[in-house]
């Protein structure tokens, strides 16, 4: 005797075991409620992460470069503050030494908005 399992009873036919299956939901049918998958679809993850990771190199090339300027000495964003302002870094006092007519003052910080 045949099995019955795969036989579709309206026309006699052996069913194949694909055809047997439900049919998938619909993927797009709703929205889709993983917060991170929408976020994807707005903004793909490559170009973002090569944004970010440009904006990083950038950044610390340019800190890289005033050590460098600076003679790899730890003091190197004082020194640029300091000559910046118009003054000399005395690397042995490690102090900024203002140079006659040449001090420009910083901006002072006001609280106020």
């Amino acid at each position: 005797m045949r099995s019955l399992r795969n036989h579709c009873p309206s026309s006699g036919k052996v069913l194949s075991d694909s055809m047997m299956k439900p049919p998938e939901p619909n993927k797009d049918a709703f929205p889709r409620s993983n917060t991170l998958e929408s976020l994807s679809e707005l903004f793909p993850l490559k170009p973002v992460l090569m944004l970010i990771g440009t904006v990083v190199l950038l950044t610390g090339g340019y800190y890289f470069s005033l050590f460098a300027v600076h003679g790899f000495d730890p003091d190197f964003l004082q020194i640029n503050k300091c000559v910046e302002s118009g003054g000399r870094w005395n690397s042995k006092l490690r102090i900024c030494e203002q140079l006659p007519g040449t001090y420009i003052p910083p901006e002072p910080v006001s609280l106020d908005y």
